[in-house]
């Protein structure tokens, strides 16, 4: 289904693809639900704190993306898209570089380095390429590439070293982010209110939720600056 939401008016306001803004904003409420949580109850670290953050900046970007990217484009232009995606990207790279850091202490020093440096390249790349071409494109090969071949492979390493709950949540919830992809890219939607781009964004909260459980199910914390597996 790829037929446009009929615009709403809220008190003489235009709001454009109302659906979808509302879907925005629930993958939002996840990740702010998510970022207090993880910054209340996880132990200060290296961890925490990228993780902490991809919550905060995914569901500012999100937003963002709700609000500039659908419900008042008509009075913008294409360009303010941009702030969404390229925020989407750091977030991604943040949730990268805490798959690395809480997967450490099973890595060698030059796989943990390069892993960093894959991740560091990946983002300046992909930054340029979305903010030279503005097309969203580039925003999912980034995302993919990093939930797949980072994150998912370092969470599925974890697991079947350690049979570590979190990790396996972790790999659930690339999952579910892959799924939410194959239907955006496929144009899988129920109607006109519920399209492809609703119904990913409900699978891409399912993704975050998983996240935030895979998160607070780790058991595994930073002494003397190195991660390891809680008895």
């Amino acid at each position: 289904m790829t037929e446009t939401q009929p615009s709403v008016w809220l008190f003489d306001i235009r709001i454009d693809e109302p659906v979808t803004v509302i879907t925005n904003l629930l993958v939002t409420a996840v990740c702010f639900y998510a970022y207090f949580r993880v910054k209340d109850s996880l132990e200060v670290s290296k961890f925490q704190r990228f993780i902490k953050y991809y919550f905060l900046i995914l569901g500012v970007a999100v937003g963002i993306g709700g609000i500039a990217g659908h419900g008042f484009l008509y009075a913008l232009s294409i360009a303010w898209k941009l702030p969404g995606w390229l925020l989407s990207i750091i977030s991604i790279t943040l949730l990268e570089r805490a798959i690395i850091e809480k997967t450490r202490f099973l890595l060698t020093h030059s796989m943990h380095n390069f892993l960093i440096w894959v991740s560091g390249v990946k983002l300046v790349a992909f930054m340029f390429l979305t903010s030279y071409t503005v097309n969203f494109q580039f925003v999912g090969y980034h995302t993919g590439l990093g939930l797949l071949f980072i994150v998912a492979s370092c969470s599925a390493f974890t697991f079947f070293k350690i049979k570590n709950t979190g990790s396996s949540l972790y790999v659930l919830g690339v999952m579910m982010s892959a799924l939410s992809g194959v239907i955006f890219m496929n144009k899988w939607g129920v109607s006109m209110w519920f399209n492809h781009i609703d119904i990913s964004h409900v699978f891409m909260s399912m993704a975050c939720y998983f996240f935030y459980k895979a998160t607070v199910n780790l058991n595994i914390k930073q002494v003397d600056g190195i991660m390891v597996l809680e008895k």
